[in-house]
């Protein structure tokens, strides 16, 4: 269930907030046997800004709060979130999105498999670009297709090692574009 709500405060500038409650359910598997300790309610609550800084320059700024619960409490969490975006419209269809998101979340319980007292805190970051060129710059039967490209850095830093890592992930797609 989602509620938004945007509001433009003049032609530059808009005020938007919202709530999303979802209740995810996890199942078991083979990989994962208690996988189900995770279900819960999600509920996040957003609060944030679209800026028009030029007619091809976009910047959105957002602060969120998600409460994640749990059937086990040290899979539940408290997350503060922090985001900007930015999209730039190049010329002759091509356009840059980029976006950097901060997490911190603080989790409600010691997991004592992991660490008898120590309760998990985590700051994770995303880093990511996409860039979009019409195929028809490069040949005008193309005129429909659209080739994307991206890079997405992620670090996950932790108070508990087993929860520290990074991620780097490349991606390339072509979309079709079709009127009936």
């Amino acid at each position: 269930m989602d509620f938004d709500w945007e509001r433009p405060i003049n032609n530059r500038w808009t005020l938007f907030t919202g709530i999303d409650i979802m209740m995810m359910e996890f199942v078991n598997g083979p990989a994962i046997v208690n996988a189900d300790d995770r279900t819960g309610f999600n509920t996040t609550f957003r609060l944030g800004s679209h800026i028009l800084l030029n007619p091809k320059n976009r910047l959105t700024l957002t602060y969120a709060h998600t409460k994640k619960d749990a059937r086990q409490l040290y899979n539940a969490y408290r997350r503060n979130s922090y985001q900007a975006s930015h999209a730039l419209l190049v010329g002759k269809g091509m356009f840059l999105l980029s976006q950097l998101t901060v997490n911190k979340d603080v989790y409600r319980e010691v997991e004592t498999a992991i660490h008898p007292t120590l309760r998990r805190k985590d700051v994770t970051t995303r880093l990511g670009f996409t860039y979009g060129v019409p195929l028809k710059l490069v040949w005008r039967p193309l005129k429909d297709l659209l080739w994307t490209t991206g890079f997405e850095f992620y670090d996950s830093v932790a108070n508990m090692v087993n929860y520290e890592y990074q991620n780097k992930r490349v991606n390339m797609n072509v979309t079709y574009r079709f009127d009936y």
